[in-house]
């Protein structure tokens, strides 16, 4: 049996134990590599590769402040393209938008919020509940 460490963005995805050789199908955007014989490996460690192998290490606290804040910005980005694309705040504002849109609204405002607020949650950088976007 053999385990093997999924690789994406110089960190470990994901860690599966298999009688098969896991082969990595483009080199560039997802590997596997055999840690059968490294037993300090865990998922959300920083993978580097170094002399012809890969080396693994836990996230310092400035990587993982690092890695939260370009998460923040990719989902306040995101919230805010979703109003704007929908006029939800104009609608609001203007007076004609449905219980829907102002429920929506309302959601997303909610969201915005609980996420420029991560820096906040006990355990951060470690530990941070992500909030789910509002569909």
């Amino acid at each position: 049996m053999k385990r093997y460490a999924r690789i994406e963005n110089k960190l470990v995805t994901d860690l599966v134990e298999t009688d098969e050789e896991l082969i990595s199908q483009s080199p560039f955007v997802v590997i596997w590599a055999d840690v059968t014989n490294i037993t300090e490996v865990a998922i959300g460690w920083v993978a580097t590769f170094f002399n012809g192998g890969w080396t693994y290490a836990p996230m310092t606290d400035e990587e993982l402040r690092n890695r939260a804040k370009e998460k923040k910005a990719t989902l306040l980005h995101a919230a805010f393209d979703t109003q704007l694309m929908s006029a939800l705040q104009f609608k609001v504002d203007a007076g004609v938008a449905t219980p829907e849109e102002q429920a929506a609204f309302l959601a997303n405002r909610q969201f915005c919020i609980e996420v420029s607020n991560i820096e906040k949650q006990p355990g951060y950088p470690g530990t941070i509940n992500w909030p789910v976007m509002p569909a």
